[in-house]
């Protein structure tokens, strides 16, 4: 500093009042909260989103007694472990369930097979295929409704609740899908 002078190198004098730092001030106050509500509601959904899968993982392996409707069971079954383990997060009675089996783990997810014409690698109508899941239409995706096969999927379509409603404005209702692959064990 030069003698005489009360000013450090480099530093600039600021008219009294502060107005630069309020305002810095008043951006964090809105902008923080936000930003803490956005943090919050995105663990949540990573919170419910894994334990809803795991709780279809916990349903596909629970042993079922024979019963009338041994699939009904497991569903019910499933329903219940999803309310325990989302904490309420998830309303279990407008869980949309679906189960789907396949003949071999590898056959997830492919379509049913058809003979392609005229070569143009889409199945037109009036092409033949193979109904593997016995439905009377071709099909996308060759899993038959229901349980047992070699390979299964279970498809769980959830909303859950959120807690500050910040998003809801411009999402609108998020519908959420699981889907656990599970493979069963031959006998």
């Amino acid at each position: 500093m030069r003698a005489g002078t009360d000013r450090v190198p480099g530093w600039t004098r600021r008219p009294a009042g502060g107005r630069p730092a309020a305002a810095r001030l008043a951006l964090a106050a809105l902008v923080l909260p936000l930003l803490a509500a956005a943090a919050v509601e995105a663990g949540i959904t990573l919170f419910v989103a894994s334990a809803v899968e795991e709780a279809a993982r916990a349903a596909a392996r629970l042993p079922i007694a024979p019963a009338a409707d041994p699939q009904g069971d497991r569903l019910d079954a499933l329903r219940r472990l999803i309310a325990e383990r989302t904490h309420g997060l998830v309303d279990a009675g407008r869980v949309r369930i679906d189960v789907l089996a396949y003949p071999s783990f590898a056959a997830i997810g492919q379509p049913e097979p058809f003979a392609d014409a005229n070569g143009n690698g889409v199945r037109d109508p009036g092409e033949a295929y193979a109904d593997l899941n016995r439905n009377g239409r071709w099909d996308a995706d060759q899993g038959s409704a229901g349980a047992g096969d070699a390979g299964d999927i279970y498809r769980i379509r959830y909303r859950t609740r959120d807690l500050t409603g910040l998003a809801r404005p411009i999402l609108g209702p998020v519908t959420r899908t699981a889907t656990v692959a599970v493979r069963n064990e031959p006998y």
